[in-house]
């Protein structure tokens, strides 16, 4: 039997090393053994992507616990930490204000 995922999903959002405005959301990814994978986006703005913004770097088949999971939301250095429903990036920047999504 596979697992039924979360409801809610980690997010971070602020500002990388150098300035570049990004968030970092992670997602489930259930499998037939029943164990829950892990992946870890962090997508970064820019403006000419579609959507806003791009991805940076993807960690995918991993734990929370991971060192790569850990890195992968630390490379976000000033931000904030929420819990969302879904994990969409084009909804996350719309609602940041990088893209806006037609009605």
């Amino acid at each position: 039997m596979i697992d039924k995922a979360p409801a809610t999903r980690r997010l971070r959002i602020g500002r990388l090393a150098d300035g570049r405005q990004a968030f970092a959301v992670q997602a489930y990814t259930p499998s037939l053994s029943g164990r829950r994978n892990h992946s870890v986006t962090v997508w970064v703005r820019n403006r000419r992507a579609y959507g806003g913004c791009k991805v940076l770097r993807d960690v995918s088949f991993t734990t929370p616990r991971s060192k790569a999971y850990q890195e992968a939301f630390a490379l976000i250095v000033e931000g904030t930490e929420k819990r969302i429903r879904r994990n969409f990036p084009i909804r996350i920047a719309a609602k940041l204000g990088w893209v806006k999504i037609p009605a």
